[in-house]
């Protein structure tokens, strides 16, 4: 609760003074930032909660979905990569790829869904999904793929550019391809991450914050933990 407090009077104060140095300023940039990142109870690390917030923006912004979408989709991405040790940004780059984030992509050869999950290949993954649509809710598609991904990646020896070669069936550029949105995505990232923690750092008194909150403690995606 004091945590929440905190940060809800540093977003009341930075939006005042944003309205007062005007829209494009950094000081405007960071107070939208804190804004469309609250650190939910379910959050703890302030870090991932960037990270999250960043990429359900990215989602709403880039390809027009609602918030609510874009945080089901997010938040299942990140359980199940955390379930299966998979990168959460591979996951959302082989979404962008496969479907653009549309939950209901169906193409001719009957890859479904998000993830462009053909139903026929995983049954075993679906044996609690009897509904044939099952695949275009994005929770069940996004549990799927990620596990399937998981699977190359196993069979691979954890060579990622084979594992998205036998998750597109063969195709030769889809690694590459996807390799440079999870590149992209990863980049978008950090620089979400460094706003938030120069944010932190100058408008709020590190003394008021809990240990894992402190600026200097935070990794940003992507660089060496």
């Amino acid at each position: 609760m004091k945590l929440a407090k905190l940060q809800s009077q540093l977003k009341a104060s930075l939006l005042v003074l944003a309205l007062a140095m005007g829209a494009n300023s950094c000081l405007a940039q960071d107070a939208l930032l804190l804004e469309r990142t609250p650190l939910a109870a379910s959050e703890t690390n302030p870090a991932r909660a960037t990270e999250k917030a960043s990429m359900t923006s990215y989602i709403m912004e880039t390809f027009g979905k609602s918030k609510a979408l874009a945080l089901r989709i997010v938040n299942t991405v990140y359980r199940e990569a955390a379930s299966h040790n998979v990168s959460p940004l591979l996951a959302l780059a082989i979404i962008e790829k496969e479907s653009g984030f549309q939950p209901e992509a169906v193409n001719p050869s009957g890859a479904t869904g998000l993830m462009q999950v053909i139903r026929r290949f995983h049954l075993d993954k679906l044996k609690n999904e009897p509904h044939p649509k099952a695949l275009q809710h994005p929770e069940t598609n996004i549990r799927v793929g990620v596990a399937v991904l998981k699977d190359y990646l196993t069979l691979s020896g954890g060579d990622v550019r084979r594992a998205l070669t036998q998750y597109s069936g063969g195709a030769r550029t889809y690694a590459s391809q996807v390799q440079s949105v999870e590149g992209r995505l990863t980049k978008l990232v950090q620089e979400e991450q460094k706003r938030a923690n120069r944010a932190r750092r100058l408008y709020a008194p590190d003394s008021l914050l809990p240990e894992w909150c402190q600026p200097d403690e935070e990794p940003v995606a992507g660089e060496a933990r």
